[in-house]
């Protein structure tokens, strides 16, 4: 009985470093909104970029659409890093995970034009996890579905991985306010 009762023991403390490193974390699904149907095929190649304080940092994806409204991809699943275990500084800074795209069309492949990047700070808050977009393209939502949503932040229960949308929308041209 003893050894069992070691042996949980030791189970439980093996598994405090993976649960104390938890931060803030979601799946990522990478969309794009095309509001009407394309002519030839594109090819969006979505790339992570520059990456500060993250524990698990997500993955590149490629998604080929024509159609009109969204498409996404799974660009992985990322957590910020909330401590400062290891001599780093996290606990004191921001996360920043980038995720960029560009697309082409045709065989070979042909640069388009089209492109964009966004940089998505998370955090861990009292009774949320919370995700906003510091920096990013023309057009580009946060959304907790895949539909156009408006908003540049999202929030989250603990314990939950989201999932959460990043949706470009490639061309993307304001339209004018009338008087």
């Amino acid at each position: 009985m003893r050894i069992l009762s070691m042996m949980g023991l030791m189970v439980a403390v093996t598994a405090l470093p993976s649960m104390a490193r938890a931060g803030a974390g979601a799946n990522i699904q990478a969309c794009v909104f095309l509001p009407t149907a394309q002519a030839k095929t594109l090819t969006f190649n979505f790339s992570v970029g520059r990456t500060k304080c993250m524990n698990d940092k997500g993955n590149n994806a490629v998604l080929t659409t024509s159609s009109a409204g969204m498409s996404c991809t799974s660009a992985g699943y990322v957590e910020e890093k909330g401590s400062s275990t290891n001599g780093g500084t996290c606990a004191t800074q921001k996360s920043h995970w980038v995720l960029g795209y560009s697309s082409t069309t045709g065989s070979p492949p042909v640069q388009n034009g089209y492109s964009g990047s966004s940089d998505i700070s998370m955090s861990r808050g009292s009774n949320t996890n919370n995700a906003s977009m510091s920096s990013y393209s023309a057009g580009t939502q946060l959304c907790s579905s895949n539909a156009l949503c408006s908003s540049t932040s999202q929030k989250w229960p603990h314990g939950k991985q989201g999932p959460l949308y990043l949706i470009f929308q490639p061309g993307y041209q304001p339209t004018a306010k009338k008087k």
